[in-house]
């Protein structure tokens, strides 16, 4: 994935060359920080009994550094081709893994818990955006896109020797948002951003100490699910062509009950019930604008 995000990003600055005369292409380039927490957790059976929560993993104060490129190429007068790369690597995290034997997380069979100072995410998306209202003072647009997104989770513990377990999401889906800019002045603009997302979700885990699962792929989960998210910022001009911004967002995500399958060494497929995930996280971001 990382060298079809070079690509594309190749092509972006190559359109960037070919506009410069014209001022057709936007281009922001931004380095964030961001702090997450999500958890799943299966039932017992297919049903969701026996008990309704066997197994619970919790991520907690996952924190990521990344870089992200958007590009906006404007093919018609309000109409822009988008798209944005985003990549981001984990700093460091904690988690626990608990086992149940009775409903609603009573007696615990099982405690873990662990380090997640591993993994990442990669992020891609492209769409089309389109203006909706524009004056001097105020500019609102609409767009529509194509997002893929992975995240990977890692679980480490001084406790447990060669415990060197991952936990792998992908979601794809359609995303509509909005996009609001407004003068504040000859240089400065305040800008907010609303996104609401309809996703499929696939999870996928590797552990690694437990003889009886099939490795790499010990067990995977399907659903799908919704996640949201907002951000606000300001943005000032520092030449004509370029423009600096800060900005701050949150995230969260919601993926309903589904699947999960558990492959066994000996052929045998487990299904139970997967309850769902939840996400959700904050952060923050320094960029530049560049208009060519």
């Amino acid at each position: 994935m990382i060298k079809q995000h070079i690509l594309i990003l190749a092509l972006i600055l190559a359109c960037g060359f070919r506009a410069h005369s014209q001022e057709k292409l936007q281009i922001n380039v931004a380095s964030g920080i961001s702090i997450q927490d999500f958890s799943w957790s299966i039932a017992g059976n297919a049903d969701g009994t026996n008990p309704n929560i066997l197994s619970e993993l919790k991520y907690q104060n996952i924190v990521g550094l990344g870089l992200s490129v958007n590009g906006n190429y404007k093919i018609l007068p309000k109409t822009s081709v988008i798209l944005t790369i985003e990549n981001r690597q984990t700093l460091s995290g904690t988690g626990s893994d608990i086992d149940y034997q009775h409903d609603n997380r009573t007696t615990p069979t099982y405690e873990l818990h662990f380090n997640s100072s591993k993994g990442g995410m990669q992020h891609l998306q492209t769409g089309l955006a389109y203006n909706l209202y524009k004056n001097p003072f105020v500019t609102v647009d609409a767009n529509v896109s194509y997002i893929n997104t992975s995240q990977t989770f890692s679980m480490t513990s001084s406790s447990v020797p060669n415990l060197d377990t991952w936990y792998s999401t992908r979601q794809q889906g359609v995303q509509v948002g909005t996009s609001f800019h407004t003068h504040l002045g000859s240089k400065l603009q305040a800008l907010a951003t609303l996104s609401y997302a309809l996703v499929d979700y696939t999870g996928i885990g590797n552990w690694n100490l437990i003889p009886t699962f099939e490795h790499p792929v010990s067990f995977m989960q399907e659903s799908n699910g919704a996640h949201y998210g907002g951000s606000a910022g300001l943005s000032t001009k520092i030449s004509s062509r370029i423009s600096f911004y800060i900005a701050g967002g949150y995230f969260a995500q919601q993926i309903n009950a589904g699947r999960d399958r558990t492959f066994l060494r000996n052929g045998v497929r487990q299904v139970t019930r997967f309850n769902g995930s939840r996400a959700a996280s904050i952060g923050s971001s320094l960029g530049l604008q560049i208009n060519l």
